[in-house]
Parts: structure tokens; C-alpha cells; sequence
């Protein structure tokens, strides 16, 4: 989005480096973000506690920093409604990097996965 400028670069990075394998653009937009993290329990399996989203206090509408930023126009970019739909929707879905975490490699190499059932 704006090279080194804040908040850090989201030029993509590289995935390789990174132990969770995610690109840097996805690890310097986090403290935009609002999601549920999930501690391993053993390996790659997590132990799911209690839900913690509220209403109106997760997300998008809720409490995201990205979201107001981008709907606003940030930077003089404006964004379809389209592509306000689909960040509001991927921040309300949690701004998961990955739709499953046993196939990483793959995504962050830009196939397409199948979800691996546990």
C-alpha cells in the first residue's frame, strides 16, 4: 500500500522467513485488525474456548482500524463497494491469512486448497 510508511511495509514480503509462513504485509496490518487467536495445543490442533466476539465489538463495524480507514478513502484511494463487501466480510471472518493452517505452504505459494478434515 505505501512501502515503509506506516504501518510498516505491506509491500507482500516473503513468506519463507516468517515460522508462522506469513507474508509481511499480513504480520504489519495485525494491529489494524480485530481477530480471535487461537493458542496450539499440540502441533497444529487448537483447543477452542469460549467464543469472544460481541456484537458491535468485533470485525468490520466494530472495532477494526483498518476498515473506517479504507471506507474513508485513506490515502486518496477509493474502493469499490464490491471491495469494501469483500475486506468487511474477510475482517468479520476473523482476517484469517489462511482458510487452513495444515496447507500453508501451499497458499502462501498461491494454490488453491481443500479444507483438511480432523
Amino acid at each position: 500500500c505505501h512501502g515503509t510508511a506506516k504501518p510498516g511495509d505491506l509491500s507482500k514480503g516473503s513468506y519463507q522467513s516468517d515460522a508462522d509462513r506469513f507474508y509481511t504485509s499480513y504480520k504489519n496490518l495485525q494491529p489494524y485488525l480485530s481477530y480471535y487467536e487461537m493458542t496450539p495445543a499440540n502441533g497444529w490442533n487448537y483447543e477452542f474456548g469460549p467464543v469472544v466476539t460481541v456484537p458491535g465489538k468485533f470485525g468490520a463495524s466494530g472495532v477494526s482500524k483498518l476498515y473506517p480507514l479504507l471506507k474513508a478513502g485513506h490515502q486518496g484511494v477509493t474502493l469499490s463497494d464490491t471491495d469494501l463487501r469483500s475486506i468487511a466480510l474477510w475482517l468479520d471472518l476473523n482476517s484469517d491469512m489462511y482458510s487452513d493452517d495444515l496447507k500453508r505452504d501451499s497458499q502462501a505459494s498461491g494454490q488453491a486448497v481443500t479444507p483438511s478434515l480432523q
